[in-house]
């Protein structure tokens, strides 16, 4: 191969390479926690966490339709996820999902039809918890473009209170970045329950 060829190959990997860094970005992303003023002194919560809904579109693709993968039963991994990352929140006790499941199934709810004030109020005294997150995951899949690997990920969380119905705290996360699915979900996690400590305990 002579030096043009060569310097072609390399015009055309940086381009490739620009092209994956403007789609997917390479550590962009944010994570925003709201508390609400009158919640921040009433701990500590016994709260559940609701598998989350989603909205993800397994035909999405990036840079023209090239190789973005869904991620399957994003909705209970990233529950999952937040619920591990709640439990390092001093003020909040988080029970297992197992357990939730089962009091849901004695009342014969869906997480459908779980939030509304009746039944929250009857979800709270049956399971013992004091609130219950919920969420909706909007991305979460991860692409590749030549050697070049990331992670989108997008979703929200909120948490009720099961006895008042209100809004207590949300949470809104976007990741876009060179890595495994897994890294940027947990990373984002704990970002998130280390803001939210912090708001709480303030």
């Amino acid at each position: 191969m002579n030096h043009g060829s060569v310097l072609k190959a390399l015009v055309a990997c940086v381009g490739v390479l620009v092209l994956a860094m403007a789609a997917g970005g390479c550590g962009r992303g944010e994570v925003r926690v709201n508390v609400v003023d009158d919640v921040k002194d009433d701990g500590p919560f016994r709260i559940a966490v609701l598998e989350f809904d989603t909205s993800i579109d397994p035909t999405e693709t990036l840079l023209g339709g090239r190789d973005a993968h869904e991620i399957e039963a994003a909705g209970a991994i990233v529950a999952d996820a937040v619920a591990s990352a709640l439990v390092n929140v001093g003020t909040l006790e988080v029970i297992e999902a197992k357990r939730l499941e089962q009091v849901m199934t004695e009342l014969k709810l869906t997480p459908e039809d779980a939030l509304t004030p009746e039944n929250l109020k009857k979800l709270g005294e049956a399971a013992g918890i004091d609130g219950v997150v919920v969420g909706y995951v909007s991305d979460y899949h991860w692409w590749q473009v030549a050697l070049t690997r990331g992670t989108n990920l997008a979703f929200t969380a909120r948490m009720v209170n099961c006895e008042a119905g209100k809004l207590m705290w949300s949470a809104s996360i976007h990741r876009s970045r060179y890595d495994d699915h897994s890294e940027v979900l947990f990373d984002a996690c704990a970002a998130m329950a280390e803001d939210l400590a912090g708001q709480l305990e303030e």
